[in-house]
């Protein structure tokens, strides 16, 4: 089975990491992740973070998937750079034959702003991301971007919410049957706004997962 690396900050996308692994698992892949037990402890006696880097290097796919998180920072010779843009910049050292990139969709319009505004080094302007070095994530997208023009196969991709990202990592993995699964969850949750339900007040009427 071919095993995939999935890299992202963790805090602000537990709901999505445990679906991913999830649905990478049910679909014949080894998700590898770092927040999980079966993560392979044995690449490397040093810490966390080389051992997920060892990690990129055993692995046959690379996804990232970006939100509004940079993450901790470690200072290293190509100075401080987060575990998750680190294992990127270890990705591409590899191959971007077989890299996976999802960037929130609010990000990817905090992305344009901030190119437009000339690339400021703070958040000053931006509608999604806060904090004071979370704009460094528009600086991987920025660096996907010029690495898109060295290596043809590299894609980004946005999504919205879990089932879109999915859906779109299905088609990427060659996945046949997720789309009729994700269109008949499209139509239910298009639907559950329109039904007219007799019940009584203490009852939630919505009661749809949100995923943010």
């Amino acid at each position: 089975m071919k095993k995939i690396f999935v890299s992202s900050t963790i805090y602000d996308l537990t709901d999505v990491r445990s679906e991913i692994h999830e649905f990478l698992a049910k679909n014949g892949f080894i998700p590898i992740m770092s927040d999980y037990e079966d993560f392979p402890d044995d690449l490397s006696k040093n810490s966390t973070y080389t051992k997920c880097l060892d990690a990129v290097k055993n692995a046959d796919y690379f996804l990232l998937i970006l939100n509004q998180r940079y993450g901790g920072s470690k200072k290293i010779s190509e100075g401080e750079l987060s575990i998750t843009h680190q294992e990127f910049r270890e990705a591409l050292k590899l191959s971007a034959q077989n890299f996976i990139c999802f960037v929130r969709d609010e990000v990817m319009n905090d992305y344009k702003t901030w190119k437009n505004t000339g690339k400021k080094n703070n958040c000053e302007g931006l509608s999604f991301l806060h904090g004071e070095k979370n704009w460094r994530i528009l600086q991987i997208i920025d660096e996907l971007y010029c690495s898109s023009k060295e290596h043809a196969a590299l894609w980004i991709e946005t999504f919205s919410n879990s089932i879109e990202l999915k859906r779109k990592l299905a088609i990427k993995l060659g996945i046949n049957d997720f789309s009729s699964n994700y269109l008949a969850q499209a139509q239910m949750l298009q639907a559950l706004p329109k039904l007219n339900l007799s019940i009584n007040s203490t009852q939630c009427i919505n009661n749809r997962t949100q995923y943010q």
